[in-house]
């Protein structure tokens, strides 16, 4: 389904020697897939262009909601 970012936030992964980080904007258009049969602690894969995110269910509800086609 296609999903919206709710407001403007920094997505940040990092390891020891690394960082990544994303640059979200307010109303950006995101494919959001619900697969927790892949991720039961991360069952929301949501992609824009080349980036894929995993994230929680309530951490997903508080900064994406469904656009309606």
């Amino acid at each position: 389904m296609w999903v919206r970012a709710k407001e403007k936030m920094q997505i940040t992964a990092s390891q020891p020697d690394l960082i990544i980080t994303q640059s979200v904007q307010q109303g950006s258009m995101w494919l959001a897939f619900h697969e927790p049969e892949v991720n039961p602690d991360l069952p929301w894969r949501l992609n824009h262009k080349h980036l894929n995110v995993r994230m929680r269910e309530d951490k997903f509800r508080e900064l994406f909601e469904e656009k309606r086609v």
